[in-house]
């Protein structure tokens, strides 16, 4: 006897779900081998690292097209973040502005080490941000679920 699922009486959501958790993982994989080469053992331009983000950002769309999902456009600079829909935030007053970083000194960390985990976790939150704004539940969830297990 086998391990395998039964897919011959799966249902059509039961193999949606099945498939997508498995490639949403193998695709967060593949993307964190990306950004391994914009560490300091490889050397890019810059527009080389976009022509990378531009690529993912092309088939990140396409798949939310196909799925009948808006792509996510970025905020303008220095624009609120509203998380919600359009209606929501027309209800809503938008919330104060939160200072800068050069309105407040900042304070040095106490070493290289945490400040590197700082910005990694940064940079995941952004992402996880990102995917709520544009509706993408299940890859925020992956997001979240990474960092917490890193």
């Amino acid at each position: 006897m086998t391990d395998q699922p039964d897919t011959k009486s799966e249902s059509k959501h039961d193999k949606f779900l099945r498939l997508s958790e498995a490639r949403l993982e193998r695709a967060v994989h593949h993307i964190l081998l990306l950004e391994n080469l914009a560490g300091p053992g490889y050397e890019h331009f810059d527009d080389e690292g976009q022509k990378v983000v531009d690529g993912m950002q092309d088939a990140v769309d396409k798949v939310a097209k196909a799925f009948g999902i808006e792509p996510y456009v970025p905020p303008a600079p220095g624009a609120a973040l509203t998380i919600g829909t359009d209606d929501e935030a027309e209800d809503e007053p938008a919330p104060p502005a939160v200072p800068t970083a050069a309105a407040a000194p900042a304070e040095p960390f106490p070493n290289e080490q945490e400040d590197l985990i700082l910005l990694r976790v940064g940079s995941e939150i952004d992402l996880a941000i990102r995917e709520i704004e544009a509706g993408r539940g299940l890859e925020a969830r992956a997001v979240l679920m990474r960092l917490m297990t890193a």
